[in-house]
C-alpha cells in the first residue's frame, strides 16, 4: 500500500479516497464498461445494508461517498467533517470489502447506464469528443469509451462483476489519499481501517501499448439533424507525461491555444467571431495521448473555421514561436499555478497523479520550472517533433448535406467518412 498525507487545518474536513491501478482500459473486449459497472454497483449495497441504508447512513453523517473511474484508475472514498470520520470511514470500509454485487441491482443498474448512454447522444460535444477519440486510438485500448456501449454493458454477468473486483480490489494496486484536518501520525491507522478487509492480492500492469498514427488527414462526420452549430475537432497525438520535451509542448501549446490572448483564440473568435471558445489542449496518461484543438462554430462558418485551425496549425510547426509570445505565456502559467495548489484536495490529487503515472513526487514544480527555462528554439523544436499537421483526424458534428462539400475544399483528405449520432 502506498500512503500519501497532505494535512490542511483550514476546515474541519476529512477526505479519505483509495485508488486502485485498474480503470477502463483494463476492461475485457465485448465488456468495456465492467470496471465502472463494478464500481458503481459499490454502493448498491453491502452483505449487511441496501444501498438505500448505505446512502441513508452516508447522509446521516453529512459524508459523500464517491467511485469514479477513469482509463487507468478507479477512485473510492469519502469526504466527511472530522466529528464522524470514525463511523464515515468504517462505512466507506464496509462498502469496499463486503460489496453485496446483488443481481437485481445489477440488472436495474445496466438499465440506468443504457439510459445515460442514450440521452449522452443530445450531447453535442460529448460525440465529438467519443467520434474523434475512437479514430485517433483505432484499435488501440484508448479509443475505447470508459462508459462502454449499450450492447458491452448489456453483456456484462455477475460472474464479470466479481471477478474485476478480486483482480482489481487489492492492496497491492491501491495508492490511498489522505487530506484535510488530519494528524500525519494518525493517517497510517485511518488507511488501515479503510483497507481492513481486502487482500494483498497482486499489482496489475497497465495494458495499453504506445498508440501509432499513420500519416493522412481523415475526417469523420457525425450526422446529426437539424443543426445549426457544429462541434468541430481536431486531433493528433502528443507528448507522455514523461517526455523530455513535454513541459516545452506545454509552454507551446499555451501559446497556440491555451488561454484567451492565444493563437487560436484571437484568430477564431476575437478577429472573425466564429466561435466563442477555441482552444487547443494536451491530455495525459501512461502512454502518449492526443494533442486537440476543439471549436464551436455555425455550420455556415465550419469549412472556413476548420480551414484556418489548420493553416495556423501548419504554420506553428513550420515558423515556430516567439520570445514574446513564450515571455507572455511563461509568466501565465507562472501566476496561473497557484490555482493548482490552492486546497489541500488540489495538492493531493497531484501526488497521487505522480504516483500512478510513476512520475517523480517534485513532477508539477519541477515542469514549472523547466517551463521557465524554455527557449524559442526548445518550443519550436518540440512542436515539429510531436505535431504532425500531416497525420491527424477533424470530427464534425453536424447536419449533412452542403457541409461535406465546404469541408471537402478545406484540405486534401485521404479520407472522409459519415456516422450516425446514435453509433456507441
Amino acid at each position: 500500500m502506498k500512503l500519501l498525507v497532505e494535512p490542511s487545518r483550514e476546515l474541519p474536513i476529512l477526505q479519505v479516497v483509495a485508488t486502485f491501478r485498474v480503470g477502463g482500459a483494463h476492461d475485457p473486449s465485448g465488456l468495456e464498461g465492467l470496471a465502472r459497472v463494478t464500481a458503481r454497483m459499490l454502493r448498491r449495497g453491502t452483505t449487511r445494508r441496501t444501498g438505500d441504508e448505505l446512502e441513508e447512513r452516508f447522509d446521516a453523517l453529512g459524508a459523500e461517498f464517491a467511485a469514479n473511474v477513469g482509463l487507468s484508475a478507479t477512485s473510492v472514498g469519502v469526504e466527511t467533517v472530522v466529528r464522524s470520520s470514525e463511523e464515515a470511514i468504517a462505512l466507506a470500509a464496509e462498502v469496499l470489502a463486503e460489496p453485496a454485487f446483488d443481481e437485481v441491482e445489477l440488472e436495474k443498474l445496466k438499465r440506468q447506464i443504457e439510459a445515460e448512454i442514450v440521452a449522452s447522444r443530445d450531447e453535442d460535444d460529448a460525440l465529438a469528443s467519443r467520434a474523434l477519440r475512437r479514430h485517433l486510438f483505432a484499435g488501440h485500448l484508448h479509443g475505447r469509451r470508459v462508459q462502454g456501449s449499450v450492447a458491452s454493458v448489456r453483456a456484462i454477468t455477475r460472474e464479470d462483476v466479481v471477478a474485476h473486483y478480486r483482480r482489481a480490489f487489492c492492496r497491492a494496486n491501491v495508492v490511498v489519499a489522505i487530506g484535510g484536518d488530519v494528524e500525519a501520525s494518525d493517517a497510517e491507522r485511518i488507511a488501515e481501517k479503510l483497507l481492513a478487509g481486502l487482500p494483498e492480492g497482486e499489482r496489475v500492469s497497465y495494458p495499453a501499448p504506445e498508440p501509432t498514427l499513420p500519416k493522412g488527414r481523415r475526417l469523420v462526420i457525425v450526422e446529426k439533424p437539424e443543426r445549426s452549430q457544429c462541434q468541430l475537432g481536431v486531433g493528433t497525438l502528443g507528448t507522455r507525461l514523461s517526455d523530455d520535451d513535454h513541459a516545452a509542448l506545454v509552454l507551446a501549446n499555451t501559446v497556440f491555444g491555451g488561454m484567451f490572448t492565444s493563437r487560436l483564440t484571437q484568430e477564431i473568435r476575437v478577429k472573425r467571431g466564429w466561435s466563442y471558445g477555441a482552444s487547443s489542449g494536451l491530455m495525459s496518461g501512461h502512454v502518449r495521448e492526443a494533442f486537440t484543438i476543439w471549436s464551436a462554430p455555425s455550420i455556415d462558418d465550419a469549412a472556413a473555421c476548420l480551414g484556418v485551425e489548420l493553416e495556423l496549425l501548419e504554420r506553428l510547426v513550420e515558423d515556430g514561436l516567439t520570445d514574446d509570445e513564450l515571455r507572455f505565456a511563461r509568466e501565465y502559467l507562472r501566476r496561473s499555478y497557484a490555482f493548482e495548489i490552492d486546497t489541500a484536495k488540489k495538492r493531493l490529487q497531484q501526488r497521487l497523479d505522480c504516483e500512478l503515472f510513476c512520475l517523480p513526487e517534485d513532477f508539477h514544480r519541477r515542469t514549472l520550472e523547466r517551463i521557465g527555462t524554455v527557449d524559442a528554439g526548445e518550443a519550436s523544436a518540440a512542436v515539429r517533433r510531436r505535431l504532425d499537421p500531416g497525420a491527424l483526424w477533424v470530427a464534425v458534428v453536424a447536419s449533412d448535406g452542403k457541409l461535406v462539400e465546404d469541408l471537402r475544399a478545406t484540405t486534401r483528405w485521404d479520407a472522409i467518412q459519415v456516422e450516425p449520432f446514435d453509433r456507441d
